[in-house]
């Protein structure tokens, strides 16, 4: 095996395991050597494969690379068989599909026969090293920043079997590819450009397909948030009407007694007893009183805060919201409810004998409307593009509650900052610039 070889092996065995582990399906993973030790089963393929095995064909060699990436995630990674699945056999597609234009039998003569392009052999050599590896590198690089690996979630059989479709198709070019090049060996250049140009279009298909496919279960996913608001907005005002009838009950209470004395003197003690619990139940005080200006979200926080009060997380609220009518009531439950969500699921995380907290504050500021909340959380939480990574098995399927409220934001020309800071303590702002 030559040295180019070798480096084309590296270059692919890092870029796989960069692409596959740019996940967080499995956060406390045991064999993340698993890995490496796979991958090397693919060397001796590397050498054009004939050389060791004789008896190996592309389609050998496509499944052998298949059943290696899937061992790595299923096994490796922790990510659930049918992701696996997929996502291997989409790499094991944009591997070959790669190989097929970049490294298929008309670039050969340059990237591995050695046809010499600069006088000096060892600079000749040092040219198609360099050429092997950036090539690729550039190749794996702009794949993962279009379709990153944290996007194959939701994958099912369909996606399968399309995945093998283009995995076979391209194994078949692949391996015909030289026949059809001698069987039509006064016309290599134009059956060249044929070849290339199908293999680019088999890799647009798959690169397409993906992206709608991701796009299908965004567009899903969104809308089931945006169900979810409704219904807690339904909820929330079903609330206020609730603490509405109980201010009605207690302002009436004169009458109950009168009512309930009533029933005593008549001898009626089980009417009594029916009487005073139904007064009871009607006139129970919510868990969390809150008063911020705006009855929707006094609702809004008693609604959602309930669960943390009674976990005993520390709940401060202390937030002014009279300027804040201009907001949609339904944009306020996306906004409010999913940020609320994430810090009660932050502090469910954490013991319950740490110290758990939720601080909410804002107001009036310049003409700007500020919502900040902060929150306890175990460390380790990283960010990227302003948005914190999600630690969910689905990752792709979740984490849209950020994106949510970035998405409402931007009707109002707001913003959303995200910062975890040192001693375990998340914290979301909002911005929302107050219309004159």
């Amino acid at each position: 095996m030559n040295l180019t070889w070798l480096f084309s092996f590296l270059t692919d065995s890092v870029s796989t395991l960069l692409y596959f582990r740019r996940t967080t399906y499995a956060p406390n993973r045991q064999r993340r050597w698993l890995g490496p030790v796979l991958l090397l089963l693919l060397l001796p393929f590397y050498n054009g494969g004939a050389i060791l095995f004789p008896f190996t064909s592309a389609v050998v060699r496509i499944t052998a690379r298949a059943t290696v990436y899937f061992g790595i995630l299923y096994f490796g990674e922790g990510v659930p068989p049918r992701v696996s699945a997929y996502a291997a056999l989409y790499w094991v597609s944009v591997y070959t599909l790669f190989q097929n234009i970049f490294f298929g039998p008309y670039l050969n003569p340059f990237f591995f026969e050695g046809t010499p392009i600069l006088s000096s052999p060892v600079w000749n050599q040092m040219l198609l090293y360099a050429s092997t590896v950036i090539i690729r590198a550039l190749y794996y690089a702009a794949i993962a920043a279009v379709l990153p690996f944290s996007g194959m979630a939701g994958a099912n059989l369909s996606n399968i079997g399309f995945s093998i479709a283009i995995c076979v198709i391209a194994s078949y070019t692949k391996t015909t590819g030289k026949d059809f090049t001698q069987d039509f060996a006064n016309t290599v250049v134009p059956f060249s450009a044929y070849y290339i140009m199908l293999n680019v279009a088999l890799l647009l298909l798959l690169l397409i397909y993906e992206y709608s496919r991701r796009h299908a279960l965004q567009a899903a996913a969104l809308q089931l948030r945006n169900t979810e608001a409704q219904a807690l907005l339904e909820s929330v005002r079903g609330r206020l009407h609730n603490e509405e009838s109980i201010r009605a009950l207690r302002h009436d209470l004169k009458n109950h007694t009168v009512a309930l004395q009533l029933l005593l003197e008549n001898g009626d003690i089980e009417g009594a007893i029916r009487y005073l619990g139904t007064f009871r139940e009607q006139a129970a005080v919510p868990l969390g009183i809150f008063h911020t200006g705006s009855d929707l979200l006094d609702g809004l926080l008693s609604q959602k805060l309930s669960p943390a009060l009674e976990q005993r997380i520390k709940v401060n609220v202390s937030i002014d919201f009279q300027q804040g009518a201009f907001i949609d009531p339904f944009d306020l439950c996306i906004l409010m409810g999913n940020v609320l969500d994430n810090a009660i699921e932050a502090c469910f995380k954490l013991p319950s004998s740490s110290e758990r907290f939720i601080n909410i504050n804002g107001g009036l500021s310049a003409n700007f409307l500020l919502i900040r909340i902060e929150n306890s959380c175990a460390g380790g939480v990283s960010i990227s593009n302003r948005l914190p990574h999600t630690t969910k098995a689905d990752a792709f399927l979740h984490g849209f509650g950020l994106r949510n409220i970035q998405q409402v934001l931007n009707r109002y020309d707001g913003n959303l900052t995200v910062s975890a800071e040192e001693g375990g303590r998340f914290v979301s702002t909002m911005l929302i610039p107050i219309p004159e």
